[in-house]
């Protein structure tokens, strides 16, 4: 199970790759440079732990709430991938240290959605 996690609420983006046994994130800057910046970071991650896209089982992408612009940017990404790559979408509305553990859940039990607007 590969899981991308997407969070683009704030000038501080997180991107992560969740998997059964591990998970690694990717925080990076972004201010006003998101939507340049979003796609290549995100194939960065994806190369560093040898995954590519088709691989991937889900998208999991926070809602909100946060900057508005950010959010938009993160979720039609998060919505483009699942949509090409026909996986699942997991919407994810609270970050804190159980995150993983809420992802992995969701996913367990199928706990999708078809589309997700910012929050």
């Amino acid at each position: 199970m590969e899981i991308l996690y997407i969070n683009t609420s704030n000038y501080n983006a997180k991107i992560g790759l969740i998997s059964d046994n591990k998970s690694k994130f990717l925080k990076f800057q972004a201010k006003n440079r998101l939507s340049n910046i979003l796609l290549t970071r995100i194939d960065k991650l994806l190369k560093e732990n040898k995954i590519v896209p088709k691989k991937l089982k889900a998208i999991a992408v926070f809602k909100g709430p946060g900057s508005f612009t950010g959010l938009r940017i993160g979720i039609a990404t998060a919505n483009a991938f699942t949509f090409s790559l026909k996986i699942p979408l997991i919407e994810i509305d609270k970050e804190d240290n159980s995150l993983v553990k809420i992802i992995r859940e969701k996913f367990k039990n199928k706990i999708f959605t078809n589309i997700i607007i910012p929050f």
